[in-house]
């Protein structure tokens, strides 16, 4: 799906960008103070400017487009159903910059981060091109944020006259060729995070329940839940194969010079952009597998215990 932007939108936001932006108010927070009346210490407050301008401004961008997404895909959920949309879960999205800056040159830190430019998960495509795999929308580069961003200069893109504009050259490349195998990693990876987070409710849900008869109605309901719950992603695991999926973006970018030749501090960002979501699956496969253990252990040590219970019960009708 692509979602054009009206023009009026495109230039506010543009504006909102280039200029400087202070943020307003302070930010109340605890901390760990001293205790003045014994020893040890106590939960005091204090005040301070709290985020960087920076990153509120980049907050306020993120924020408004992903608006415009939520909209947009509010109506479309209504005709198609989609499996990563709910009221608490968002599609990730490539978002298109269009810049006069070569994506090669050094800039200030605070532009890349009031643009949420995390250089240590963005690569190269061309030399004028440059894919960021995460917003930075936070002052840190752990967040979860599922949109990625594109940004391009279109004085350095050639050949475009069939396709009359630069801009209409770029969102038909980001549809074609290459970009598919590496949205396909971008869609995995938001997959990964849901699938994730919600296999460690399950764990938490397993350890509550204590081993004894009387949780024994509560596994069972939780053994349902998990295989309901689960259903699609061993599915989309073994149909895909997810594996098969990581390996072939990975060498399509392992064949692009420009991805291969991007660095971080001696990193290679493109090989990140691979093995990051491959490992979160591979520790959601080994979780589901021991809450799964677990569960069906919890299950299987007092089954025994409630027959043996029935048959106690039974017993004196017998004589």
């Amino acid at each position: 799906m692509r979602i054009e932007l009206a023009e009026a939108f495109v230039n506010e936001l543009s504006q909102f960008i280039k200029e400087p932006y202070k943020k307003p108010g302070m930010c109340i927070h605890r901390m760990w103070g001293r205790s003045k009346k014994k020893s040890g210490a106590e939960i005091t407050y204090g005040v301070s400017s709290g985020t960087q301008s920076e990153y509120a401004k980049r907050r306020i961008v993120y924020e408004q487009l992903q608006y415009v997404k939520r909209l947009y895909l509010d109506e479309i959920v209504k005709y198609f159903p989609l499996m990563q949309y709910s009221e608490h879960r968002i599609i990730g999205s490539i978002n298109v910059f269009e810049t006069n800056v070569t994506p090669s040159k050094p800039l200030d830190k605070s532009i890349y981060v009031g643009l949420g430019l995390d250089e240590m998960r963005g690569f190269y495509l061309s030399s004028a091109e440059r894919f960021y795999t995460s917003e930075n929308t936070i002052m840190t580069r752990f967040s979860d944020e599922l949109d990625n961003m594109f940004v391009y200069n279109p004085e350095l893109i050639a050949d475009y006259k069939r396709y009359y504009t630069a801009h209409n050259k770029v969102l038909e490349q980001l549809t074609l060729d290459y970009m598919d195998e590496l949205y396909r990693v971008v869609v995995l990876s938001g997959l990964g995070k849901c699938y994730r987070d919600l296999i460690t409710d399950y764990r938490n849900k397993v350890n509550k329940c204590k081993n004894s008869r009387w949780h024994h109605k509560s596994l069972l309901k939780l053994q349902y839940q998990l295989n309901q719950d689960f259903y699609d992603f061993k599915k989309i695991d073994e149909e895909l194969p997810v594996d098969e999926e990581f390996k072939n973006a990975a060498e399509t970018l392992n064949n692009n010079k420009y991805a291969k030749a991007s660095l971080y501090y001696g990193q290679h960002t493109c090989k990140m952009f691979t093995d990051a979501p491959k490992w979160v699956w591979e520790q959601i496969r080994l979780n589901f597998k021991e809450v799964t253990s677990d569960l069906n252990r919890k299950l299987e040590t007092w089954i025994p215990g409630i027959q043996h219970y029935e048959i106690l019960v039974r017993a004196p009708e017998t004589r």
